[in-house]
């Protein structure tokens, strides 16, 4: 990814609508970035239950060296599932892509110019505990805008 923070662009372009000359390259750039917010402390445990006849030895030959058994039985045996234990009161970690498509040339008498299509999908996780007064209400949400275009 470190190779495309740069913008690359690809084999030049040249073609002619009517009397007008027109150059371009077409380029791509592309960037992400992670971010967290908020402490986590977590743990994941996992247990079990068993009866029965375990029989372990250990032997020492001078020429082997030490040699260990272990022989059993076991009865009545139960797993527990995994337990995921979450102590914060808010985090949230969250990843945001940046594709970036370029365009750089030369149209209708404007030389060097760049034109640049960008994107920002992002994914999020948020954990909020309830009751600690950091949860947004449902009409708290922010709507989705989005800008088809912006001229500098």
């Amino acid at each position: 990814l470190e190779e495309l923070e740069n913008p690359v662009y690809f084999e030049k372009v040249d073609f002619a609508t009517g009397s007008m000359p027109i150059s371009m390259e077409p380029g791509f750039q592309f960037s992400a970035l992670m971010y967290h917010q908020g402490a986590f402390k977590g743990a994941v445990g996992i247990g079990g239950r068993t009866q029965g006849d375990l029989n372990p030895s250990l032997s020492y030959d001078s020429v082997k060296g030490f040699e260990s058994r272990f022989h059993g039985n076991l009865t009545d045996t139960d797993i527990w599932p995994p337990l995921w234990m979450i102590f914060t009161k808010q985090f949230e970690l969250g990843i945001v892509l940046k594709p970036t498509i370029l365009m750089r040339g030369d149209f209708a008498g404007l030389e060097r110019a760049t034109m640049k299509i960008e994107g920002r999908p992002y994914m999020n996780i948020s954990i909020t505990r309830e009751g600690n007064g950091t949860e947004a209400p449902v009409d708290a949400t922010t709507p989705l805008t989005i800008y088809p275009m912006r001229v500098v």
